[in-house]
């Protein structure tokens, strides 16, 4: 009996190792390729240095979504795979990253990469005047926010100053806590991925729900016809790009996911590339925007830089809060 159990886990385990290569090979991926794609995505963080710690939040930015969000460059596979069983492979895809996330690879990997993002210096040390300065800009912009809701501004107007009022807040926080950096990367990569996996597999449940799959386009870019659509972020457009069968079959898999263990606690192990001494970093073009949204209207040609060290640049984001606050105003009177 005891035989007959090892020779099953055997077996299955065998099965798993085989459905990993497949979908990978069918991706034209490597396995290193393929593991860097998900355990950057779940970081948010593809800069390799540990960049996106150091960065204010900008959501709305094509640089900072897309140094935290990449699909591999696929388009020489993706006639077949359209042409093929699309929603087999999302499922197998599930498959593979579920497996990848529950083995011991992804927790060295992981590890790796939070020791390699960890801060070695804080920035700059604001003065108590600063604090102060602070303070009281964050108090005239919630008064400014206020005069435009009282004249019945649309909600659409306002969210982007809101949403700058909130980012002074938390950098005041961040002031008086002395410790931008180290808590930022506390927060980015928490010693436990379980929760940074949840949350990410909770935001994709969250974001696939705004997408509207019957949304068209027109042009050889693939431009959005509602120009709301049109300036949505690179996640949001992917998800569209992917289909409503696609994302339906992910959708299903996520929620199962989240029910049950989210890392379990007997690590599997993956496979491995045919050639070991080959680990090479994923192309650049496995990473343009191109591919990911269809087309490079609405943001910056080209990928995003890395490697350089950001620092705390108060003047410049006190000039944008203002200059945002005049455009809003602009509207108004007009």
């Amino acid at each position: 009996m005891k035989r007959l159990i090892i020779a099953v886990i055997a077996i299955v385990t065998f099965g798993f190792i085989k459905m990993a290569d497949d979908i990978v090979s069918t991706l034209g991926l490597t396995q290193y390729s393929a593991r860097t794609f998900i355990l950057g995505n779940f970081a948010g963080d593809f800069t390799n240095d540990g960049e996106t710690v150091w960065k204010d939040e900008q959501q709305d930015d094509f640089y900072y979504e897309s140094d935290r969000f990449k699909i591999p460059y696929i388009r020489k596979v993706l006639p077949d795979l359209i042409a093929g069983d699309k929603t087999g492979a999302a499922k197998k895809l599930c498959e593979y990253v579920k497996m990848y996330v529950n083995s011991e690879e992804f927790m060295a990997d992981y590890i790796a990469k939070r020791e390699k993002a960890k801060p070695t210096r804080e920035p700059w040390k604001p003065s108590p005047e600063d604090i102060k300065q602070k303070e009281e800009q964050i108090r005239y912009s919630e008064k400014d926010l206020a005069d435009l809701k009282k004249q019945k501004v649309p909600a659409d107007m306002t969210a982007q100053y809101e949403k700058q009022v909130a980012a002074d807040k938390v950098q005041l926080k961040e002031w008086k806590e002395g410790n931008w950096y180290i808590g930022r990367w506390q927060r980015a990569y928490p010693e436990d991925p379980t929760p940074l996996v949840k949350a990410k597999l909770e935001a994709y449940l969250a974001l696939v729900a705004t997408v509207d799959f019957e949304a068209t386009t027109t042009g050889p870019r693939r431009k959005f016809t509602n120009p709301v659509y049109e300036k949505k972020g690179i996640q949001w457009k992917a998800i569209y790009r992917a289909g409503k069968e696609v994302n339906a079959v992910v959708t299903a898999f996520v929620r199962e996911w989240l029910k049950g263990e989210i890392i379990a606690k007997n690590k599997t192990t993956m496979p491995k590339d045919a050639d070991k001494t080959a680990n090479p970093a994923p192309a650049k073009k496995e990473m343009v925007r191109e591919a990911v949204v269809g087309d490079t209207s609405g943001s910056p040609s080209g990928t995003s830089s890395a490697g350089t060290e950001a620092t705390t640049e108060k003047p410049k984001k006190e000039k944008k809060a203002s200059m945002l606050l005049k455009k809003l105003k602009d509207k108004v009177n007009n």
